[in-house]
């Protein structure tokens, strides 16, 4: 098969629950989206089940997967987020497309892993690379979020949750 050119952006934040860069509703993107988060007291709504996120964890969606960070409380949230466009790439990305819409999408690496995955981020923000470069720590990052471990069954959402939801 041929891999086609991947579109990528990722940033990295430090938020609390009344910063206006959140988005407090659930919402979409036309890629895939890898949320880590460093530190934190936050949970994620993926369509309709509920996951709670230690540090360390990530959470992943693919194209029109409703999701969105619930706070837990006010303190300082740390992330990084990465989003893609996977047009013509999804044989790739057996992690994000291989499973059902809201299941599997909480991913749990090894210490050393998200170690890793952390400086690879950190590399990818701070320094200045050329095209392969990025390329090569993209498919690195890939590579790390694929071997972790996902959850297979989410707690289904507390219906206060899909109250305020809706």
């Amino acid at each position: 098969p041929t891999v086609n050119e991947f579109k990528f952006a990722m940033n990295y934040a430090e938020l609390d629950a009344y910063s206006e860069e959140n988005v407090h509703e659930s919402h979409v993107h036309e890629g895939c989206e890898i949320y880590i988060n460093v530190s934190g007291d936050v949970s994620f709504t993926v369509e309709n089940h509920f996951y709670h996120v230690e540090s360390g964890n990530i959470i992943i969606t693919r194209p029109f997967e409703y999701h969105n960070c619930v706070y837990n409380n006010n303190e300082i949230h740390r992330q990084y987020c990465i989003i893609f466009g996977t047009e013509g790439n999804e044989f790739l990305l057996d992690l994000f497309f291989n499973r059902k819409k809201g299941e599997g999408n909480l991913i749990t690496l090894s210490k050393d892993n998200h170690r890793e995955l952390v400086e690879c981020c950190n590399v990818f923000l701070t320094k200045t690379l050329n095209d392969i470069e990025k390329y090569l720590l993209f498919m690195k990052i890939i590579s790390l979020v694929s071997s972790g471990v996902s959850k297979d069954s989410p707690d289904l959402m507390p219906e206060s949750v899909k109250l305020a939801i809706d």
